[in-house]
């Protein structure tokens, strides 16, 4: 697979999950709702602005989108992290140059990987 095709894959996962979760929240919320069609929309939105008002509904869905966002960026990480050091305590790499090349072995996306190095360095 190319690196650009990895690139645009990451992506797709990224903005999907963030996307995703808010809905899937709204669904759940929508499905145990006691009203029906747009009464149960407005309905859901207001509970979720703490009862504020529509907007704010749709300003906090809006927010857990960006709040998944930056958590599945910063567990990705996490995870490649704590799987280069795995391979360093497995494999001794004990110079920066081979953490690196390490890194540039997986099959993921160049801004991934940078961030990574960006550790190691």
């Amino acid at each position: 697979m190319s690196k650009q095709f990895i690139h645009y894959i990451h992506r797709m996962i990224h903005i999907l999950l963030a996307a995703s979760i808010p809905y899937i929240g709204y669904l759940i919320m929508k499905h145990f709702n006691r009203n029906g069609g747009a009464a149960a929309t407005t309905s859901v939105l207001k509970d979720f602005g703490f009862n504020i008002s529509m907007e704010m509904g749709l300003k906090v869905l809006f927010l857990i989108s960006v709040v998944s966002f930056v958590i599945y960026d910063h567990l990705l990480i996490q995870y490649y992290r704590k799987k280069i050091e795995t391979e360093i305590n497995a494999r001794q790499l004990n110079n920066v140059s081979s953490v690196l090349q390490t890194i540039d072995s997986y099959n993921i996306s160049n801004i991934l990987k940078s961030t990574l190095k960006s550790y190691y360095l």
